[in-house]
């Protein structure tokens, strides 16, 4: 596996592949689905933030049981059936609205579901990518999956901006139903072997409370998710009212909207493409510590964006811009960390454990955004999620994280 580069590795370039369409299948819901509750079905603002929450609700709920069933598995075969299950569900919601019967209860239950299936698919993709291209090349693999992200997310919710305006919200939909199809066919092509399915099971709480040992157990695991969790409540708060907060009280078009969340993308081609430089220059543990206190930064420009409408708009993907180079830089070298210090047979209940700490909170973070976003307003709402986030760059600066310099071979058992 070393003999042979990731740009010739062609097991990685159908993953990569396929990962490429379903992001930007996924960008384009990603601004469709809240429009679709805000301007199709004329939602509240506690119900935008219920969507979001339900969204990120398995994430508390199912993690950890979900990585006990993927540590007994073999992960390609559970990867292929959530994303054909994805195409199934997403494709309810044009179909719903074509015939009119769209209702608000109806994206509720899609949002639980797919986020169900998001859940399954994150733990089960981030615990193969290790058996695809080894652990020596895992900052580069995640760079490279990131830096394709990032470009979906720059033409993702442009595109999904234009076609809501020409089609209505929900239509766009399809194109990310099509693009689970896709998805689940490359990854039934690839050759290279998983490590066999463990043939020892235990008590599904053995297991778990195993899980729970690896990553809290490891003080390096054990800071990186505590870390998430804090950013992840006020990241939680903004994602629930973001879109909300630009289309009615800066009265933004849709397509302008798509416009400012695509130039996040546009950093985090940067940051995904530099994360890997950064961290040998400073440590991974440095690196995580800045992109912390950069997305705090982030998190406050966005609350206090303003003025007249193109000067709103400047100032919003000029901080998205900035967002995006910090979310890379976090997003490429934490996982790399985690995977390269969690062995095998643990990748499945370390991930989904760290799902469940981190993510599992976000749901609070969505539900406290969109109450606030109700009682005061959503500007409010931004600005109270990154004052929240002294809190993460405090601890980060103060854990054991911080002096971290590289990855290195697992280091728990």
């Amino acid at each position: 596996m070393r003999s042979v580069t990731l740009s010739r590795d062609r097991d990685f370039l159908v993953f990569w592949a396929g990962r490429a369409v379903s992001d930007l299948g996924d960008q384009i819901t990603l601004v469709a689905l809240p429009l679709t509750a805000i301007a199709t079905l004329q939602a509240t603002p506690a119900q935008v933030g219920i969507l979001t929450a339900l969204s990120l609700l398995p994430g508390l709920v199912l993690s950890l049981h979900a990585g006990v069933w993927i540590d007994r598995v073999r992960r390609r075969p559970v990867l292929i059936g959530c994303a054909i299950a994805s195409a199934v569900l997403l494709s309810w919601i044009p179909v719903a609205y074509l015939l009119g019967v769209l209702a608000i209860e109806q994206l509720y239950i899609v949002a639980f579901a797919t986020g169900t299936l998001t859940v399954l698919s994150l733990v089960a993709r981030q615990s193969y990518l290790p058996s695809v291209v080894g652990r020596d090349r895992l900052v580069e693999a995640n760079g490279r999956l990131l830096s394709t992200q990032s470009m979906a997310e720059v033409a993702g919710p442009g595109i999904s901006g234009i076609l809501v305006q020409i089609l209505t919200a929900p239509l766009p939909i399809v194109l990310d139903a099509l693009s689970f199809v896709v998805s689940a066919a490359t990854l039934g092509i690839i050759r290279r072997p998983e490590p066999p399915a463990r043939a020892t099971r235990r008590p599904v709480l053995a297991e778990i409370r195993e899980g729970f040992a690896a990553l809290f157990g490891h003080p390096v695991l054990r800071a990186l998710v505590l870390s998430a969790a804090l950013l992840l409540v006020a990241a939680g708060a903004q994602n629930a009212v973001f879109i909300l907060f630009m289309a009615r009280e800066l009265s933004l078009e849709p397509a302008a909207i798509g416009v400012i969340l695509a130039a996040r993308s546009i950093g985090a081609v940067v940051g995904s493409i530099s994360a890997g430089p950064v961290a040998q220059r400073f440590g991974l543990g440095p690196s995580i510590l800045a992109a912390v206190l950069f997305a705090g930064i982030t998190f406050v420009g966005r609350g206090l964006a303003g003025g007249p409408t193109a000067f709103a708009v400047l100032t919003l993907v000029g901080v998205q811009i900035w967002g995006g180079i910090t979310y890379a830089i976090y997003s490429v070298n934490g996982p790399s960390l985690r995977q390269a210090l969690t062995p095998d047979h643990l990748l499945g209940r370390v991930n989904a454990t760290y799902r469940f700490a981190a993510w599992g909170v976000a749901p609070i973070g969505a539900l406290a955004g969109g109450l606030i976003a109700q009682a005061f307003d959503a500007r409010t709402a931004l600005l109270a999620a990154g004052a929240w986030t002294i809190v993460p760059i405090a601890y980060v600066a103060l854990s054991p994280l911080r002096s971290v310099r590289q990855v290195s071979a697992p280091a728990v058992g």
